[in-house]
């Protein structure tokens, strides 16, 4: 059994020190518990401050059931397999990503303990659903105004670290970009649909 959430609660005060709140890519939009129960498999009472996200679900199931991840399209996540039963540290090819356009921030990436966020160079509508014609913003905007944190000495994202660390900003910043045009590309666009 896996129980979570997808992102962080609306109740003012429920996300402690974090910044932010559902619908917002600050830590308290995404931080969030998650549990695992597997009887023989799953010690009761691990627990572990390793970040991951619903993107690593697919390959875990299919780690479990011996079934391969499909290769057809980008899977963005890892198997969670060696962390929940074995407690090592996952091997992440690329950092975690989140983009979500009605947010401000607009973007950010997770690598180890540190993250990066940035705004939109557009304005990107702010409405809370998606409708069809906002893919064409959402495929053009650039990233901009990059901002860096420590999550393990700060998580509430109070100190930004991007003029102290400009060789670690510049190396996330590179990952963030490549990560963004791979999802932005892969993307539908729902614009050349014929109605």
């Amino acid at each position: 059994v896996v129980f979570t959430s997808d992102n962080g609660s609306y109740v003012a005060g429920s996300n402690g020190e974090l910044t932010g709140r559902k619908t917002t890519l600050w830590e308290g939009g995404i931080r969030e518990p998650g549990l695992v129960r597997w009887p023989g498999h799953v010690k009761p009472g691990t627990v572990t401050g390793e970040p991951a996200g619903l993107v690593d679900l697919l390959p875990t199931v299919c780690d479990v059931v011996g079934a391969k991840v499909p290769s057809d399209r980008t899977i963005d996540g890892v198997s969670l397999l060696p962390l929940v039963t074995q407690g090592k540290k996952l091997d992440r090819p690329h950092p975690l990503y989140w983009f979500y356009s009605p947010s401000r921030p607009v973007c950010v990436i997770r690598d180890g303990d540190h993250c990066l966020i940035a705004d939109p160079s557009l304005d990107l509508p702010r409405a809370n659903f998606f409708k069809e014609e906002t893919i064409g913003p959402v495929k053009e905007t650039e990233l901009l105004n990059f901002r860096l944190y420590d999550l393990r000495k700060d998580p509430g994202q109070k100190r930004d670290l991007a003029k102290e660390n400009p060789e670690l900003l510049e190396s996330l910043k590179a990952k963030m970009l490549a990560l963004h045009a791979d999802v932005v590309a892969e993307a539908f666009d729902w614009r050349k649909v014929q109605k």
